[in-house]
């Protein structure tokens, strides 16, 4: 099921969605207040967008020109992988 919400949420404990009107039910469950510059600064894409930054400030970005093209080319070798390990396998052997 998808759910819309019209303002940001909370994913607690990856678990328990909180939508950003009722941020104090975060309080209740986590004992932390909801803030929302810090728990930008504990998603995945900020991670990303962190190790990537040249700059040193998150404010003005300076990426890597293949920062972005190369978590696209790892999934694509996970994914890939298999297959041609199996084509490896299925080979005939030439002398």
């Amino acid at each position: 099921m998808v759910s819309l919400y019209d303002s940001g949420i909370y994913l607690v404990n990856g678990t328990e969605i909180v939508p950003e009107s009722e941020s104090g039910k975060v309080k209740a469950l986590t004992g932390k207040d909801a803030d929302q510059a810090s728990a930008r600064k504990g998603t995945i894409a900020y991670s990303i967008l962190e190790a990537h930054n040249t700059s040193g400030d998150m404010e003005h970005l300076k990426l890597r020109f293949d920062s972005m093209a190369s978590h696209d080319i790892t999934s694509w070798v996970l994914y890939r992988q298999p297959r041609l390990r199996a084509w490896k396998r299925s080979r005939f052997l030439m002398y």
